[in-house]
Parts: structure tokens; C-alpha cells; sequence
């Protein structure tokens, strides 16, 4: 079976236009009005439709992926199932009753109608189901069998008082009068399931007349029970079918054929196919046939629809079997080639070694004694050697101490015992280049030699110093914390994550109005309080860990303290963590002043990374570019004298730079948003609108794309990042769509403080799940081989948006495109805080 479930499978189909749509398998069985499910070949629920789970009263995620046995009500249902998917496997397809089990653990009657599924290579791959619940027909069978024994019963009772007549006639008389009461309540019980039955019922005779017929059988034929009383079996079915009743009546009659489909047809003309049950009775002192029929034109039609499906599901099969073939012939063709190359081996390890030069991390190999093979210019330089100076040798009490040789030798008897890659802790070095201090990353793993006798040792370290440093640095901020805390007067601050654990207690009052911080700090606030504040204190903390501030102000042994309760947010508005903070209130002035001068210097020092995050990103474009560019000038010198897959290997890496350069630009964009803020100017949206139009106008041309402009209000913003905002929101439009042209609408409603935008597409629509994802920087959705894009964009728009008072959201539905909302403040100031 292929790794894609057959539901999940795509199935062409040719419109009126000639345009080739594809339409998934389960979204078109959606949309049939009746229960379907699907099993693969060990009968595991792999799809059911929304009505079969209404059905049965489940979810679609309660069932699937659960064997359709234990969904069976009883053992004989569960051996019948067992038996029926046997028969599948050998091809066979056909209809039967059985009772399946509801969620509420009732039975349910249904008709199974299953089809199997078989691939273009005559693989099992599963069953199609098509269910019908027939509890009713099943009561009002059980009720007509029960009427026909009922009767049946009273006439041998009958029968039987004929036979004593003779012997004692008054009591025959007596006996009789009461059989005559109780057969008259026998046929009125069986007239009002007759009368009453919501499928049709006729009353024939042995030679096919109609001999009576109920209200149902008088809507199926359009006409009225006069007119079809008297009619023969052959009035009121189609002549294609005449034929088909000539050969069975006899069957019938003798009672070889008690269930059959055929077609009836109404006084109108119009032709029906119903499905057929015959029972024999005595009808006014005669024989006759009590005929059951339903009409199953629904069916028949679900029928059609599931074949259908399928021959377009075998045709699918088919397609892709041939297109494997093709793959197959183009892996066999590429693996001759390569086998022709072989001979440029060398060229290719000159080739690799330009690539293990260029990478700033450092790379060699040693074999088991120690002896460095191979040395990267990155390794060579911290020793101030050429690579070749260093292969050939071993590290030397030159450039190290005893003790870090004896470091390294553990290093490498680590490595070669471990069969994975070992990573070892950050370890402290000087460059005899520069005389600077380095902090190195050192991964090493065992690798076999080149000609396969020896294991040699692959080493990779990377420069962590600035990594390092900035760890120290939050070491720093952090400590910074808590001398910020442990400074406050007369106060103490409690910080707790969500799972209501103390990671911070400090300042004066700890201990005070609290227990000491050793016994706080890494337990939750449940270990400091008693067992009756318990569901008080658990109701504040969730309170502020939902978003909720509050104060209060409380007297604890004759102070007056005030009690904050705070969340603590992320960059992106995120809740991280809870916070307490306690003040004795007699000199509030005074820690305000504090706490104002702390403020000031958290928002200078916020200030200070968004402008090191731009300078940053600036400088990190420089030796992108310079890789991308030597790259590129390998190529072009010796583009005659590589082989294609090293040419591959350039393409891959000029690729990957120019890659990375977009994001360093995106991040620097980015960081532009809020580290410069500009001054709110009126802005036309339509003429704005229309700059960023022409300027997507060559992927619109491409595209097709249709565009309807609402008219657009002039407001107060910042040009620049408007134009940001809607050139990413309506690029992507143009951009996350299969098959159809797109199809874009900008609108906007004007509300009382603010302007909401829409941007509408017909594109493949967005997972619910993924509402908050998709603004975060960096995440994206899909792989780069099928949306290009870094992942910066939506966030850019939010951003921006957050620097205009607004909002941002989106409505979806996949498949079926995307909505994104975001609405503008009329009254922002141009000076808004950052986002």
C-alpha cells in the first residue's frame, strides 16, 4: 500500500471548461448524504464521514485509526465482519445487515454495501463502505413476520376447532366466537402496519394481480389505490424489466426467490428502482404474495457516485504506477552516469576541500594515534600553520599544556568507542593567531578510513566565545534581577512560573511576611501556605498567570503592605511568568522614585539590544556576500572543468547564501520597524495601494490574477510600513495557491476609533491550529521547494500593525482560501510605544 491512505488520495476530473480539477477522495465523499466509511486491509478505521459518525454518535477523531471489529455489537457481528472482509480481499463486493455498536453502547441496524479498493498492481488496499440504518425496516419486518405468524397461528387454531365439530358443536361454537375476536384483532393489527408502513405494500396474486396496495404504494406510483387495484405486476414495471418478472414469478411463487432488486414505474412514466421482499399469506381465503417494497433510488445514485470514484481512483493508480516507471528509469540512468565519473574523483576532493576552507568552523581528522590527516585553513589558523604544516603531526606541548593534551586523548578514546557523534563541554583555548582567549565547541565521531582497514576520528569545533559572553551576560542581567529586589525598601518580590513554582524570592520583607527564601525558592506556593488559603491563593495566581493585574493592601503585624499582582510578558505578549510583589507602604514615594529610575533603565537597555539586533544583522551580510561571490567565481573559472554534480554542490551554496542574506535582511527590516520610529503622516491607501501593485505587477501577469480595490481611506500612519504591511499580506495571496488563478479582495469598514482592513484570497487556506504560529518570526508553514519565503513577513505585519493600535487576525477554511484582518487606530499617537 502506498504511504498516502487511499482516502487521502487526489482524483482528477475534467470540467465543463476542459480544466483538469483535482478534488481529494474524502472531500468528495463528504458531500454524499449517506454514512461512508474506509478501512485498509487489517480492517482499521483510516476515514468515516460525518454522517456515519452522527450515526453512531463518535467523533471522526474517536474512531479513526480503531479496528472496525470492536465497533461490532456482539460476537456473531464481529465473526460476520471477519468473514465479509475475507471476501473482500478476493475482489467480491455486495450488501448485508448487521448491528454495529453507538457510543452509548446501543446496537444499530445497518446495511453494509462494501466495495474493496484494489491498486493498479491488484493490491488489497482496503474497503469502502457505504452504510444505510434500517431500524426501522428491521421493526417493521419483525412486526409484518410477527402478524403473518400471528395469523397464521389462528388459522391452525382454526383448523383444528373444523375437525371437532363433530364431537362437541357448542363448545365449537364458543371456541369459534372468540378465535373470531381474536383473528379480527390479528387483521387489525396487521392492517395498521399495512396502512401505516413507510415503504410501499402490495397484496398479489399467485398470477401477478394487484389485489390491494397501502398509502406508500400510492405515492411511489402517483396514483391512487383505485387505480392500481387490478392491475397486473407488468402495469407497473418498465417494459426492460417484463422479461426479468416472466422468469422469476414462478420462482416466487414457489418461494425459491424471496429478495430481489428490480425498477417499477409510476403512472406517469417515470422509472424507479426499488428493492423487492416477498412473504406467501392468505388473502380473503386464498393464497397471495405480501410484497414488500422500498425505493432505492438514493442508493442507486450512491452507487453510481462510489464507482465512479473509483474507476477515477484505478485511473489515479494507474497514472502514478506509470510515473514510478518513469522515476525508476531516470535513478537507473542517473546511476550509470555516475558510474562514468568515477574517474574525477580527485577533482572532486580539491573541490571539497575549497568548501571545508571556506566554513568558519574549524574541521580535521586524526587517526587512532593522534596524528592530524587533514586540516581545515579555520583549525590551521588558531595554530598560526598552514594546513599543511599540520597534517602529518600531533598536538604538541607547543601549543598546549599536559593536561589539555590529556584532554584531547580522552576526547579521542571517547569517540572511538561511541558508534554516534560526541559532543564535549565548551572548552577554553588561546589563538596563537591573536592571543586571544576562544571558547570552543568540540564534536568528534569515528569514522572509517578511506580505504576501510582503519577507524579515524572526524573532528568539528566551533567558536562558542560570543556565545560565551552572552550567556555571562544573562548570568549578569540576572543577578542584576535580584539586586534590583534585594534593594528595594521595605519590599519583597515573588516570581513563580505556571506550574506555580517559586523561581525568584527577594528583598527585605522575604522572611517577614513570608518563610525564609530557602525554603521558597524551586517549591510551588502550595509548600508555603496553609491547607485552608490553598483554593484562594491557587484562584489569584491562575488569575495572573490568565493576564489579570490586581492590588490590595493588607496589615500583617501592624505594617500596611501593599500587594501587587502582576504577569510577566515575552517579547510577543506571551504570559511567561507570575509575579508578587509586596511593599510596606510608609515609604511608597520613595520606592516609586526607585522603581521609575529601574523602568528607565530596563527601556534604555531594551533600546541598546534592538539597536546591537540591527547593527547585527547589518554586519553579517558582508561575508554572505563574500561566499556567495568567490562561489560564483569558482563556477565561472572552472565551470568547464567540474563535473555537474560539483557544479550542483556550487549552486547548492550560492543558493544557501543568498538564502541566508534574505533573512539577515528580512531580520534587519524587521528590527527597522520599531528601533527608528517616524512620525504619523496623512497617507492615501489608495494611491499607496496601488504603488505596491505596480510593483508585484510581473507575478500578478504571471498568476492571472484577479483583483478587486475597494476605495480606501486617507489616515494617519507611517507610509513606509503600511507599504510593508500590505506588499507581504497581498504577496502572499499571490503566492500560497494550486491550480486556480487567483482571486483577491481589499476592503475596509470604517468603525468608530479605528479603520478594519480585509485581504480575502481563494487560496490553499490556513490550519485553525496554527492562528499564533504564523505571526511569530522565522515560523513557517510549508518546505522552501514549495513556497519560497523566509518566514518574516507576517511578522513584520504584525508588528506594524501593533505600532498603529490595531490588531491583526485571520479566518480560514483549508482548501477554500484565507481572510487576514487588521484594523488601524484613528487615534494613535505617532509615537505609540513598540510592540
Amino acid at each position: 500500500m502506498a504511504d498516502t491512505p487511499f482516502t487521502d488520495q487526489y482524483i482528477s476530473i475534467t470540467g465543463n471548461s476542459g480544466a483538469q480539477i483535482r478534488v481529494r477522495f474524502r472531500d468528495i465523499v463528504e458531500l454524499i448524504n449517506e454514512g461512508i466509511y474506509c478501512i485498509n486491509s487489517q480492517g482499521i478505521l483510516v476515514f468515516a464521514n460525518e454522517r456515519f459518525c452522527k450515526t453512531l454518535g463518535y467523533k471522526p477523531s474517536d474512531i479513526i485509526g480503531k479496528s472496525i471489529f470492536d465497533m461490532m455489537h456482539g460476537e456473531e457481528n464481529v465473526r460476520i465482519t471477519k468473514a465479509k472482509l475475507g471476501i473482500r480481499k478476493k475482489g467480491i463486493s455486495d450488501s448485508y445487515d448487521i448491528v454495529m455498536r453507538k457510543s452509548d453502547g446501543e446496537g444499530v441496524w445497518l446495511r453494509l454495501n462494501g466495495k474493496p479498493v484494489i491498486d493498479g498492481s491488484g493490491e488489497f488496499m482496503g474497503v469502502i463502505v457505504l452504510t444505510t440504518e434500517i431500524a426501522k425496516q428491521r421493526q417493521m419486518e419483525e412486526e409484518l413476520i410477527y402478524a403473518k405468524e400471528d395469523l397464521e397461528s389462528k388459522v391452525i387454531a382454526r383448523t383444528r376447532q373444523l375437525s371437532e365439530a363433530n364431537e362437541m358443536l357448542n363448545e365449537e361454537i364458543r371456541e369459534r366466537k372468540m378465535a373470531d375476536s381474536s383473528l379480527k384483532a390479528s387483521e387489525k393489527r396487521f392492517r395498521d402496519i399495512f396502512n401505516n408502513s413507510p415503504d410501499a405494500i402490495y397484496i398479489e396474486s399467485l398470477t401477478g394481480i394487484i389485489l390491494d396496495v397501502n398509502e406508500a404504494t400510492c405515492k411511489l406510483h402517483e396514483g391512487s389505490r383505485e387505480e392500481l387495484i387490478g392491475k397486473t405486476v407488468f402495469d407497473i414495471s418498465p417494459e426492460g424489466v417484463h422479461e426479468q418478472i416472466r422468469k422469476t414469478q414462478p420462482q416466487i411463487v414457489e418461494g425459491a426467490i424471496s429478495k430481489f432488486e428490480s425498477e417499477s414505474i409510476t403512472l406517469s412514466g417515470k422509472v424507479v428502482p426499488i428493492e423487492v421482499s416477498v412473504a406467501h399469506i392468505d388473502y380473503k381465503g386464498q393464497r397471495a404474495l405480501l410484497i414488500h417494497v422500498r425505493d432505492i433510488s438514493e442508493r442507486v445514485k450512491h452507487q453510481e457516485i462510489l464507482k465512479k470514484l473509483n474507476n477515477a481512483l484505478e485511473e489515479k493508480v494507474r497514472e502514478r504506477t506509470k510515473e514510478l516507471q518513469e522515476v525508476n528509469l531516470r535513478m537507473q540512468n542517473e546511476i550509470a552516469e555516475k558510474e562514468k565519473i568515477q574517474g574525477e574523483l580527485q577533482r572532486q576532493k580539491d573541490f571539497l576541500r575549497l568548501i571545508i576552507d571556506s566554513t568558519p568552523n574549524m574541521i580535521f581528522v586524526k587517526d587512532a594515534s593522534g596524528k592530524y590527516l587533514l586540516a581545515n585553513e579555520s583549525i590551521a589558523k588558531l595554530y598560526n600553520k598552514s594546513p599543511s604544516e599540520m597534517e602529518g603531526h600531533y598536538d604538541s606541548e607547543e601549543h598546549f599544556t599536559a593536561k589539555e593534551l590529556e584532554e584531547f586523548k580522552k576526547q579521542d578514546e571517547a569517540a572511538l568507542k561511541s558508534k554516534k557523534e560526541v559532543q564535549f563541554p565548551e572548552q577554553r583555548t588561546i589563538s596563537r593567531d591573536t592571543g586571544e582567549e576562544l571558547w570552543m565547541q568540540m564534536v568528534k565521531k569515528a569514522i572509517p578510513s578511506i580505504t576501510g582497514n582503519e577507524i579515524n576520528i572526524l573532528g568539528v569545533a566551533t567558536d562558542v566565545t560570543a556565545v560565551k559572553q552572552a550567556k555571562e551576560e544573562i548570568k549578569i542581567s540576572e543577578q542584576l534581577y535580584r539586586e534590583i529586589a534585594r534593594n528595594l525598601p521595605k519590599a519583597a518580590m515573588f516570581i513563580f512560573d505556571k506550574n506555580l513554582r517559586y523561581i525568584l524570592a527577594e528583598g527585605p520583607l522575604v522572611g517577614i511576611v513570608s518563610k525564609p527564601k530557602n525554603e521558597i525558592e524551586g517549591k510551588t506556593v502550595y509548600d508555603s501556605i496553609k491547607e485552608s488559603d490553598r483554593d484562594r491563593v491557587k484562584q489569584i495566581y491562575n488569575k495572573i498567570l490568565d493576564g489579570e493585574s490586581s492590588e490590595t493592601e493588607q496589615i500583617f503585624f501592624e505594617r500596611s503592605l501593599k500587594v501587587y499582582h502582576l504577569p510577566i510578558r515575552d517579547d510577543h505578549g506571551e504570559i511567561i511568568y507570575g509575579m508578587v510583589m509586596v511593599f510596606d507602604i510608609s515609604d511608597l514615594k520613595g520606592v516609586q522614585r526607585e522603581l521609575e529610575q529601574r523602568a528607565t533603565q530596563l527601556e534604555r537597555s531594551n533600546e541598546e539590544l534592538e539597536r546591537f539586533a540591527y547593527v547585527a544583522s547589518h554586519d553579517l551580510q558582508g561575508p554572505l556576500r563574500t561566499i556567495a561571490s568567490y562561489l560564483q567565481l569558482l563556477e565561472l573559472r572552472y565551470k568547464n572543468k567540474l563535473d555537474p554534480e560539483a557544479l550542483e554542490f556550487i549552486d547548492f551554496s550560492v543558493n544557501g547564501a543568498k538564502r541566508m542574506q534574505q533573512l539577515i535582511l528580512d531580520l534587519l527590516n524587521y528590527s527597522k520597524i520599531s528601533s527608528a520610529p517616524k512620525p504619523f503622516v496623512k497617507t492615501n491607501l489608495n494611491d499607496l495601494v496601488k504603488t505596491v501593485l505596480k510593483g508585484l505587477n510581473s507575478t500578478i501577469k504571471v498568476t492571472k490574477a484577479e483583483i478587486k480595490l475597494d476605495e480606501l481611506p486617507e489616515i494617519m500612519a507611517e507610509p513606509n510600513h503600511l507599504y510593508q504591511l500590505f506588499q507581504n499580506l497581498i504577496d502572499n495571496a499571490l503566492k500560497f495557491i494550486k491550480g486556480d488563478a487567483p482571486k483577491i479582495t481589499i476592503s475596509v469598514e470604517e468603525r468608530e476609533n479605528e479603520w478594519e482592513f480585509s485581504i480575502g484570497d481563494n487560496g490553499i487556506g490556513i490550519k485553525d491550529e496554527y492562528k499564533e504560529k504564523i505571526f511569530q518570526i522565522f515560523q513557517r508553514l510549508h518546505s522552501i521547494s514549495d513556497y519560497p519565503g523566509t518566514g518574516v513577513g507576517l511578522a513584520i505585519c504584525k508588528k506594524v500593525v501593533q505600532l498603529h493600535g490595531g490588531n491583526i487576525w485571520f479566518t480560514s477554511t483549508p482548501g477554500n482560501g484565507t481572510t487576514f484582518y487588521f484594523t488601524i487606530n484613528k487615534h494613535v499617537d505617532s509615537k505609540a510605544e513598540k510592540g
